[in-house]
């Protein structure tokens, strides 16, 4: 478990714990340090997001445009697609950019949908160049592309089904 979704997940259990038991797993969270996660969960260092790039309960801030895009680093990611914006449309789409160091080669992700759901899924270069896409039904997909030093972005895009999706993100 990261430190950055310890924060999150004490936020979560805090609201359905008595105070002493909240403050506890407060504090014992943050002891597990970075790197003990267990299966299926990023073992890498701690995403750099900022906390305005969470919000209610510990899911990504939205983001409908590559100008908004959520930056992330490696780590397990919980998002929503296919609810209502403040504008009354749905939100099929969100944006998240990736900033690869020198070494680093690839971009690896994969996404575990809501149940009935069809995504579509694009890397792409700053210029808007796709580097690899797909449509992919659930429950689970994985895609890579690969990349050199710079600024990449991730774009997908609910064609069918609503609700929470988790993204696990790793950069070789």
């Amino acid at each position: 478990m990261t430190t950055w979704q310890s924060s999150n997940r004490v936020s979560v259990l805090t609201r359905r714990l008595p105070l002493a038991a909240a403050i506890a797993v407060g504090l014992a969270l943050p002891l597990l340090g970075t790197g003990c996660g267990t299966a299926g969960t990023a073992t890498s260092p701690s995403p750099t997001t900022s906390p305005s790039a969470t919000g209610q309960a510990g899911l990504l801030t939205d983001s409908q445009t590559k100008r908004d895009a959520v930056s992330l680093a490696p780590g397990t990611y919980t998002a929503e697609l296919g609810g209502k914006l403040p504008s009354g449309r749905r939100d099929v789409v969100d944006w998240y950019k990736v900033s690869l160091s020198t070494g680093q080669s690839v971009i690896d992700l994969s996404v575990t949908l809501p149940k009935g759901a069809t995504y579509y899924e694009e890397i792409l270069t700053p210029g808007g160049q796709v580097m690899n896409k797909g449509s992919f039904a659930g429950p689970q997909f994985g895609i890579a592309a690969p990349a050199g030093a710079g600024l990449f972005y991730i774009k997908l895009e609910s064609l069918q089904g609503s609700g929470r999706y988790t993204m696990v993100l790793s950069l070789h």
